[in-house]
């Protein structure tokens, strides 16, 4: 819950309520592992507070098909094991698990999929972009803060 014996905390709780399907999580996790490769092999600076890359946002066909082949293969394994489930309610669960899958993968349409994978990736290189341009200044204002007054500090109490 609580990330200690560092100069900042952070607190993560996972709601259940209003969560994405599964389905919607794994799309977003291939977007993530894609713009990850991409970015990693496009860096052509790195310093302490700063990285540049060249990477801007493109999808090629290939990239699109790698991940609807690995998906659909996941789609094939769910409705194989729907056909094996051995109660019902297993069943009805490993084929809406493959229906969410195909909704959230724009029908493992190729063309329809890249043209939507290229949009979230487009927009997604333009927020971290926009967050590296930001980030230098974000350092500047914490260190005038910190040897100003000192960055706000709270103590958090154990519960026993």
């Amino acid at each position: 819950m609580v990330a200690a014996h560092v100069d900042a905390a952070q607190h993560h709780t996972k709601s259940n309520y209003m969560r994405n399907p599964p389905a919607s999580e794994i799309l977003n996790e291939e977007i993530a592992n894609l713009l990850k490769r991409k970015i990693k092999s496009s860096v052509n600076h790195m310093d302490e507070l700063s990285v540049t890359f060249d990477y801007s946002g493109e999808v090629t066909a290939e990239d699109a098909e790698e991940i609807l082949e690995k998906i659909t293969t996941l789609h094939r394994r769910a409705l194989h094991a729907a056909e094996l489930a051995g109660t019902p309610e297993r069943e009805q669960a490993l084929r809406l698990y493959a229906a969410n899958l195909q909704k959230a993968f724009y029908g493992f349409e190729p063309d329809f999929f890249q043209h939507n994978l290229l949009r979230v990736v487009a927009d997604a290189i333009g927020v971290i972009k926009s967050c590296i341009e930001l980030w230098p200044t974000l350092i500047e204002i914490c260190y005038f803060q910190k040897t100003r007054n000192g960055l706000p500090m709270r103590q958090l109490g154990v519960k026993r």
